[in-house]
């Protein structure tokens, strides 16, 4: 007898697998119309063109999307691989002296290893139970010691000022949400601390190198700069990196990263 939340759990995959494909489509359309605009004739079609997510609930749409997660990560493999990020390799020296760091959306915890491996004390949070299995066990093989929690970093709430800094790399969540997430990024520092970050821009969906396949996943320069602007700014950067980590990242893409004192 087949069991029927197997069946629920596929066609809930397969519904989030062909909206990524039509979105990814679409997007890709309004970024090259973006810098391409159309002829007016071609107007009246490309303005019949509309994909809306509205008929998926905003909470089944997290679900799916955690639920996707939780496979992935749940895969032998680390999908991002065992080394850190690049960003986060090259200015690690910018926390020496801040003891306590905070990982959010730390996924399956390279970063956060190769920081505890440097001697901080790392805490990582992740929405996934399987990435902070993984991390725990990259950590074992390491022998260092991470400290992990789960956490819906749009919903739950964050130690604030209990940390020296906090980093972020890759993590994606809706427009409406990234304000909320990076709001928490800086409140668990306390004043002085550090904070890092390293994300895909909207230009990244010409790459197909990794990341979202929707705009509305994707970081908006125009955003970030709005949000730190009230912080020291010790680095910015809007352009292209080469990002070969794992399977997840395959090459050149578009990031955005900034790293303010608070």
């Amino acid at each position: 007898m087949t069991d029927a939340s197997a069946v629920s759990q596929h066609i809930n995959k397969t519904k989030l697998g062909a909206l990524n494909k039509l979105m990814h489509l679409f997007h890709r359309c309004q970024l090259f119309h973006r810098h391409h605009p159309p002829k007016p004739a071609f107007f009246p079609l490309y303005n019949r063109i509309s994909i809306t997510t509205s008929r998926i609930p905003y909470q089944e749409g997290v679900v799916l999307l955690a639920n996707l997660w939780e496979e992935k990560f749940s895969a032998e493999g680390y999908l991002y691989g065992e080394e850190p990020n690049e960003f986060i390799r090259e200015h690690a020296w910018r926390l020496e002296g801040h003891k306590r760091v905070a990982a959010l959306a730390e996924g399956e915890g390279r970063n956060a290893v190769f920081l505890a491996r440097k001697g901080h004390e790392v805490t990582a949070w992740d929405y996934t139970q399987s990435g902070l299995i993984k991390t725990q066990q990259l950590a074992e093989r390491h022998h260092v010691r991470v400290e992990t929690g789960q956490k819906d970093l749009i919903h739950d709430s964050v130690p604030s000022g209990e940390y020296d800094a906090s980093i972020m790399v890759f993590g994606h969540f809706l427009k409406k949400d990234q304000k909320t997430v990076f709001d928490k990024l800086v409140s668990v520092v306390k004043p002085g601390g550090i904070v890092m970050l390293e994300v895909y821009s909207e230009d990244q969906l010409l790459y197909g190198t990794g990341g979202p396949k929707s705009v509305d996943m994707v970081y908006d320069p125009a955003d970030l700069l709005q949000w730190i602007k009230s912080y020291k700014v010790l680095h910015f950067f809007y352009g292209e990196q080469e990002r070969v980590e794992g399977k997840g990242h395959t090459g050149t893409g578009h990031v955005i990263q900034a790293i303010l004192q608070k």
